[in-house]
C-alpha cells in the first residue's frame, strides 16, 4: 500500500486573509488622510492672526525737591604733615559741630574721602634741580543729606564760618519717587490710549482688547539748584546762602498693543 502526503493549505489561506485585510485598512487609512487633513485645513482657515494696532504713550510729572546732598570739604597745609592733619581735624569736628546744632541726624553725614600729600615747590627745576616738598596738604570731605531745604543756606553758612573752605557741589532729589513715577505710569498709559482712538477713528477700526502692555525706561531729572565749586570766601559774603531747588521732571514711557476688531 502506498500512502501520499497531502499539504495542509489551511494556514497559508488563513495568511493570505490576514495580510488582505491588513492591506484592506491601510488602503481605508490612507483614503482616510485627504478627508482628514481637508477637515485640518478647515479649521486652521477659521483662525487668523489677529490685526493689532501699537502705540507708544508717555507720562511727564513734575515736582519741587525735597531733600539735597552737598559736599563739605575742610583743607589745610603746613609744613608737616602731623601739623596739617591736627588743624583738618580741629575745623572738620567745628564743621561737624555746626551740623549737630542744625539738627543733621548722624546716618545723614559720612566722609566722602580724606587724603594727605606734598606739597612741591616746582620753582627750582629752572636751575635743572628736582622739586623739593616745601609742605602738606590734608583734605577731608563730608558728604551731608539736608532733608528739609529750608535750612540748607543757613547749614552752609555755619559750615564755612566753622570750619569749611570748600563746597563741591549741590544736589536735589525726591525722598520718595514711587508716587511721582507711578502717576507719570499713568499718564503714559491715558496717553496711549488717546493716541489709539485717534487712529482706530482715523482709519474707520474699533479697538479689542489689550494684547500686550511693555514699559519703557523710567528717568527723571536732577536740577541743580546751586552748581557750587566755590571756596569759602566766596559763600562767607551770601550768608545765609540763597539756593534755588528748581523742580524734577519724572518721566515714563509705555508701548501698548490692542486687537482690532470688526
Amino acid at each position: 500500500m502506498i500512502f501520499t502526503a497531502v499539504p495542509d493549505h489551511k494556514p497559508r489561506r488563513i495568511r493570505n486573509a490576514t495580510l488582505a485585510a491588513f492591506v484592506g485598512g491601510a488602503v481605508v487609512g490612507l483614503a482616510l488622510l485627504p478627508t482628514m487633513a481637508a477637515a485640518h485645513q478647515g479649521d486652521a482657515s477659521t483662525q487668523r492672526t489677529p490685526r493689532v494696532l501699537s502705540v507708544s504713550g508717555e507720562g511727564t510729572v513734575d515736582a519741587a525737591p525735597d531733600t539735597a546732598s552737598i559736599v563739605i570739604g575742610v583743607v589745610t597745609q603746613a609744613k608737616t604733615a602731623r601739623e596739617a592733619v591736627s588743624e583738618n581735624t580741629t575745623a572738620t569736628e567745628a564743621v561737624l559741630a555746626s551740623l549737630t546744632s542744625a539738627q543733621i541726624e548722624k546716618r545723614d553725614v559720612a566722609t566722602s574721602g580724606f587724603s594727605v600729600q606734598p606739597r612741591y615747590n616746582y620753582q627750582r627745576n629752572g636751575g635743572g634741580e628736582s622739586p623739593k616738598i616745601e609742605g602738606y596738604e590734608a583734605r577731608n570731605s563730608l558728604t551731608v543729606r539736608v532733608r528739609d531745604l529750608a535750612k540748607l543756606g543757613n547749614i552752609l553758612d555755619a559750615a564755612v564760618t566753622t570750619g569749611s573752605n570748600q563746597i563741591g557741589g549741590i544736589s536735589f532729589d525726591v525722598a520718595d519717587k514711587n508716587p511721582l513715577l507711578d502717576k507719570a505710569r499713568t499718564e503714559a498709559i491715558a496717553d496711549a490710549r488717546r493716541k489709539a482712538d485717534v487712529f482706530a477713528n482715523a482709519a474707520g477700526v474699533k479697538l479689542g482688547r489689550v494684547l500686550s502692555i511693555e514699559t519703557g525706561p523710567q528717568r527723571w531729572t536732577q536740577p541743580r539748584g546751586l552748581p557750587l565749586a566755590a571756596r569759602a570766601d566766596a559763600l562767607v559774603a551770601s550768608a545765609p546762602v540763597p539756593i534755588e531747588a528748581g523742580e524734577q521732571s519724572f518721566r515714563a514711557t509705555v508701548d501698548v498693543a490692542w486687537e482690532i476688531v470688526d
